[in-house]
């Protein structure tokens, strides 16, 4: 009882359960919807001459599933009624598509070249519905495509995205380049859902770039860049992630060396505008030369802190 509310348990002891089961509940619990078995292929083809637009709708998702003879007759049918809305049309066209079916693709391709920009958008976004090279091949030749719009292009590398297929990754690392924004934006969203696949194919697409972070805090972003041998510069304004941040580069320090050297860098001299932390060399009029020269003990024998953090340095901006 919680609240003076009664939940009824729904299992009992010894009984095996399962992730996201239903332990207790206050109202009844229904595992199980009956179904009168009553949906069948010969209903869903009555259901495309109905005046509902949802209903149609409904119907040609549902014949996607199916693959005789009749259902593809049906679909292409479907595709070719002129008055039909678009959105049936290309949902039928997708239904073909993803078994194989050339009419399917042909529509898709038609719809794409179309002159009117909703079905060109329509088009692009059901091929991020269908799992196919064919799919991700005709979506990369519209996002390398300059005449398109830039709104179709982005739409297509979203779509790309939905794939996450491994062969996007060229075009969508080209799309970087890109005038419109949009386009830009959706392919680094794209790549973000292929690097959940992909890491390491998405890293070396970017080996000869620059990490950017610029609230780089104590600088995990730019330890795990160079981990991973790449070049990175970090902003942090705030002193004491900065000074947190160098220290991450002091793997051989022992803890009292470590606590020193932080409470000499925090105290040198306050900050008053923002300190870029990079591979880079130190430069600039900021004097951290004599700081970084001083002494600490590591296991590694007596250095000086600006050794001790090997490639890492402080540059004013």
């Amino acid at each position: 009882m919680k609240r003076e509310i009664t939940l009824n348990p729904l299992v009992v002891e010894g009984e095996e359960v399962v992730p996201n089961q239903i332990l207790a509940s206050v109202v009844p619990v229904i595992k199980k919807f009956p179904c009168s078995h009553t949906a069948s292929i010969d209903r869903y083809i009555n259901q495309l001459s109905s005046i509902s637009h949802s209903e149609r709708y409904t119907a040609v998702k549902a014949l996607s599933v199916f693959s005789t003879p009749t259902v593809f007759n049906a679909l292409c049918e479907k595709i070719a009624q002129s008055n039909e809305d678009i959105y049936v049309r290309l949902e039928a066209a997708a239904g073909l598509a993803r078994h194989g079916r050339e009419e399917g693709w042909a529509f898709i391709k038609q719809c794409i070249e179309a002159p009117v920009l909703e079905n060109r958008l329509e088009a692009v976004i059901i091929l991020g519905e269908i799992q196919s090279d064919i799919s991700c091949q005709l979506l990369s030749n519209v996002l390398r495509d300059s005449r398109q719009h830039a709104d179709i292009r982005a739409g297509a590398a979203w779509s790309l995205g939905e794939l996450r297929n491994r062969s996007a990754l060229g075009v969508l690392v080209e799309s970087f380049t890109a005038i419109d924004k949009n386009v830009r934006i959706e392919a680094a969203r794209a790549l973000a859902k292929l690097a959940s696949v992909y890491k390491p194919e998405v890293l070396d697409s970017f080996a000869d770039d620059v990490v950017l972070d610029i609230f780089a805090g104590s600088n995990t972003t730019g330890k795990a860049a160079q981990s991973c041998q790449r070049r990175w510069v970090a902003f942090e304004i705030v002193k004491s992630y900065l000074v947190a941040s160098a220290l991450r580069f002091l793997d051989n320090a022992n803890e009292q060396s470590l606590r020193s050297l932080y409470r000499q860098l925090n105290e040198y001299e306050k900050i008053e505008r923002p300190i870029n932390l990079s591979s880079g060399l130190l430069e600039g009029e900021v004097d951290y030369q004599k700081l970084l020269s001083r002494k600490i003990n590591t296991e590694e024998g007596t250095q000086s802190a600006s050794e001790a953090m090997a490639t890492t340095r402080l540059r004013h901006p």
